[in-house]
């Protein structure tokens, strides 16, 4: 062959210009002598124009020989920047590992990161794969024992969460500090072995000598941790090197309570067995045998009573063990609890025995069982007759089941409430049905003259006030101010209750005891469809007067209610608009002290000089938009005002706005919104409150100005306006409360 016969340097010349690494590496395998001309240039191409890529193929297939080609060929393995030690370390490639490191210097080698706290070694790849010879390897060439990376893991970490113990033992044996705690979980190797189940690999660690109590899971001590979800075995361990089950949380909570609480029985074994304090109360007074019984870990809580678990000590809120039996009727956990002492009658901080606590939680096993057991079905301890509890709460198993052990279903709690009152107050018909069909009383009444009828009707159950009316109601029967339940339901806007208490008779022409009929209720809540229904009955005096001399009209200006006010003034005969109340207020003037310019423009277009009109205080219209808060209705009135020669510059009176709030109470007086806390001290009469559930209210403006409520002889006392406050509560409300943990240990939150 002629290519033999040319000098080596034209070979290699003629190698470099062959156009890719395939041709030259086919010329290279021609033959032996070619090879050694030829493969150098090989490796040396591929270092100049393919990254090296024959390092990485290299290791990948664990091919020491390559490696020793391309050194030869001048290829520097520690400046080729590949993770070649860590292709190696996660392969489990020894040969080739060991070759790299014969070839250079370990502190040569390209990491992941400059950065000391990310970088990950290749010995941290070997720990976390299990590579015993790797890191071997790897430590004889002076590779760190304990480098650390990212989240400060170490490559003890990473052996002791996957378990690898002969690694954890070589990794010790050369040094490695297991103090280091990651900066995620603040756990040590030992913790994260612990926390992962390693059982053999934590005995290592601990055979090495550390003191247990350094060592955190989640911040917790790590028997607290172990008792949470681990295995009896890591228990035994811990205690075996010294863990204390007395040793626990700020909040007393010690790992009994918390195995107690997990439902981990081998655990709850371990801890009895090694002097856990069966009766050892947290903070707020709950042992082991609440949370057993409280999460329904049957086994547990016969475990705990077995070793004389104490059945009636009670938490810091009166709630002994038998209080917490209220899931999933665990009937069997009552008897365990009984059979041992506990008291039936026993009451909680707020009074609550348990039997009255299962009736209001709806748990039905657990009433059956404390029935069965003996516990007193008229028992009140709530304030309430159980029957009453399960009526309200529309539970018909439980009433069907206390009726059957002898309730009383005329019982009644502190204001006269019967069952019935409450099943219709919920507009629970089933209940309501099966307490008529046990001679349930539907003409009875509360302490405020309430019957269930009223109590349907103001809530708007249509199938209870049905049920009631077809056994005969009295419809007619008003409570102590003056409501019937077609007030009621006209009050609250229930549309197809006011229609069938109409199509049954009832009186459209009654009035409650502050003299305002049904259409006047309707206006003032704004409920425009029985308004209209109202209206259309043509027997409705648009023009009735309460006892503060208020319409429909001014009482739908009042409250806003542009929507009634269209109705009102689109109606045959049309209201006077212009009538003024007690305290000398049109319609007009009550609709711009509260800033509905809404309504202000409706009756601005009714008369031609709508400021000629003053209250009893000397003020206009005008007077009061411009202290409203809403500049829209102030405009509206300044033309008028121009035109009545009235004063329209803004002074600093002006400034002191009041704006209206919706949810506030309202003063009797002036019909603002203004006697909420926000605002300076209120006043009430209760001497011309014109039922046992109201008062006069009279805001402070009014006050200073001298007003009076309907006798100007009544002695007032300060207002206490909750509006605000309940308003919020309602919004933040969230539901029942609950058992459970938080990050200083266990709480219950009831």
């Amino acid at each position: 062959m002629a290519l033999l016969s040319l000098p080596n340097e034209l070979i290699t010349h003629i190698a470099w210009s062959l156009p890719s690494e395939r041709d030259i590496s086919k010329l290279a395998r021609t033959c032996r002598q070619l090879h050694g001309t030829v493969n150098p240039v090989l490796y040396r191409h591929n270092r100049q124009f393919s990254s090296n890529t024959a390092l990485s193929w290299a290791a990948r297939k664990n091919m020491p020989a390559t490696l020793q080609h391309a050194n030869h060929a001048g290829t520097l393995i520690s400046d080729s920047k590949l993770p070649l030690l860590h292709d190696a370390a996660l392969r489990g490639h020894e040969r080739v590992l060991r070759t790299m490191l014969d070839l250079c210097n370990l502190d040569s080698f390209n990491w992941d990161d400059d950065a000391i706290h990310i970088r990950r070694t290749p010995l941290h790849t070997a720990a976390e794969r299990g590579q015993v010879e790797i890191a071997t390897a790897l430590l004889r060439a002076g590779a760190g024992v304990s480098p650390r990376y990212r989240a400060n893991l170490t490559p003890l970490h990473n052996a002791a969460s996957k378990g690898h113990t002969e690694l954890v033992e070589l990794l010790m044996e050369h040094g490695a500090d297991q103090t280091i705690a990651d900066a995620t979980n603040g756990w040590t190797a030992l913790a994260t072995a612990v926390a992962k189940g390693h059982i053999d690999t934590a005995n290592v660690l601990l055979q090495r000598g550390t003191d247990i109590t350094t060592h955190l899971i989640w911040g917790w001590p790590m028997l607290y941790a172990v008792a949470h979800n681990c295995t009896s075995e890591a228990a035994r361990l811990l205690l075996q090197y010294g863990a204390t089950p007395h040793a626990g949380m700020e909040s007393g909570s010690l790992p009994l309570h918390r195995a107690a609480y997990q439902g981990n029985l081998e655990v709850v074994k371990v801890l009895l067995e090694h002097g856990a304090d069966v009766d050892a109360q947290c903070h707020d007074g709950n042992t082991a045998l609440h949370y057993a019984t409280h999460c329904w870990h049957v086994s547990i809580v016969k475990l705990l009573l077995e070793a004389g678990a104490n059945v009636s000590l009670a938490t810091e809120i009166g709630q002994q063990p038998l209080h917490m039996a209220q899931e999933h009727g665990a009937s069997e956990i009552i008897d365990g609890l009984l059979d041992k002492g506990a008291d039936m009658a026993a009451a909680d901080g707020d009074g609550w025995s348990p039997l009255a606590l299962a009736v209001y939680r709806k748990r039905f096993a657990v009433v059956k069982k404390l029935l069965e057991r003996g516990a007193d079905v008229r028992d009140t301890s709530s304030g309430w007759p159980l029957i009453s509890l399960a009526s309200e709460n529309g539970d018909i198993e439980t009433v069907s089941l206390l009726l059957t052990h002898g309730a009383d279903i005329s019982d009644v709690n502190d204001v006269g409430f019967t069952p019935l009152h409450g099943a219709a107050q919920y507009g629970h018909i089933d209940v309501v049905k099966l307490l008529l069909e046990h001679g349930a009383d539907f003409r009875t009444v509360d302490s405020y003259g309430r019957t269930p009828t009223l109590m349907a009707s103001a809530k708007g159950h249509v199938e209870v006030v049905e049920q009631l009316v077809q056994q005969g109601a009295d419809l007619e029967r008003a409570s102590k101010d003056g409501y019937t339940p077609l007030l009621a339901a006209a009050e609250d806007g229930h549309l197809r209750v006011l229609e069938m208490l109409l199509d049954n008779g009832a009186n459209i022409k009654v009035s409650n005891s502050t003299g305002q009929g049904p259409a006047m209720t309707a206006a003032l809540g704004g409920h425009v469809d029985v308004l209209k229904r109202l209206l259309s009955t043509g027997e409705v005096d648009i023009n009735q007067q309460d006892a503060d001399g208020r319409t429909s009209l001014l009482l739908a200006a009042m409250r806003g209610q542009a929507s009634a006010v269209q109705v009102l003034l689109s109606h045959e005969p049309c209201p006077v608009f212009n009538t003024k109340d007690r305290y000398g207020a049109t319609p007009l003037i009550m609709a711009a002290r509260n800033g509905h310019a809404d309504i202000l423009a409706h009756l601005l277009c009714l008369e031609d000089n709508p400021l000629q009109n003053m209250d009893t205080f000397g003020r206009t219209a005008f007077y009061w938009a411009a202290r409203c808060g809403n500049p829209e209705a102030r405009e509206l009135l300044v033309p008028y005002a121009e035109v009545a020669g009235i004063d329209v510059l803004e002074d600093d009176a002006v400034n002191e706005q009041v704006q209206f709030k919706s949810r506030s109470c309202y003063c009797d007086v002036c019909g603002r919104s203004t006697t909420s806390p926000s605002q300076d001290q209120a006043q009430e009469c209760h001497t011309c409150a014109t039922g046992d559930i109201s008062c006069f209210l009279i805001c402070s403006s009014c006050a200073s100005d001298g007003a009076k409520c309907r006798d100007a002889d009544h002695v007032w006392t300060p207002h206490q306006c909750e509006c605000e406050k309940q308003y919020e509560e309602e919004e933040d409300d969230d539901g029942e409360d609950v058992i459970g943990f938080e990050n200083d240990g266990l709480e219950l939150l009831f």
